[in-house]
């Protein structure tokens, strides 16, 4: 008895451009694998082969994940830092969040939100953390000098 192999050239079937909606759940990490059945290369005589497409996360304008967290920097004026103000952040999925900032805010200090970050998974998220700046006048009048150094004076806790 003897055997025969069969040599086929595989060559494509046609060089064609489709357009592939793909749905991406929130969530999806960096380097998650999504598979198109038998949408990838496809050679005579064999079935058409999957597509595998691996997910990148390109840079947001306003926010960075940092685990399950989104992080966003905050620039306040020194009035509103010293003075409560309230914020208008745009998130993710196109909701406005009002968030009232209540302390004193001094560069560096955060704020954070719970549930507000990057989705996790089973209607659960990360957490948003603001991280303010803040921005100082470039000049100030004697009058405002003045008119600042009273009231400061006479504040606690400010050496």
């Amino acid at each position: 008895m003897s055997k025969f192999r069969l040599l086929i050239l595989c060559r494509p079937v046609e060089n064609e451009e489709i357009i592939l909606q793909v749905k991406v759940l929130p969530g999806s990490r960096k380097g998650t694998k999504i598979t198109l059945p038998y949408e990838g290369s496809h050679f005579y005589g064999q079935p058409p082969h999957d597509l595998i497409l691996t997910l990148d996360i390109a840079p947001h304008e306003t926010y960075i994940l940092y685990g399950n967290d989104l992080v966003v920097h905050w620039v306040l004026r020194l009035v509103d830092a010293l003075a409560k103000c309230t914020i208008n952040l745009k998130t993710l999925d196109g909701r406005y969040l009002k968030i009232k900032v209540d302390e004193v805010v001094y560069p560096g200090y955060e704020l954070v939100i719970k549930d507000e970050g990057w989705p996790i998974g089973e209607g659960l998220k990360g957490n948003l953390r603001i991280i303010f700046d803040v921005s100082f006048p470039k000049t100030l009048s004697g009058r405002q000098q003045h008119s600042i150094r009273q009231v400061l004076d006479q504040c606690p806790g400010v050496l």
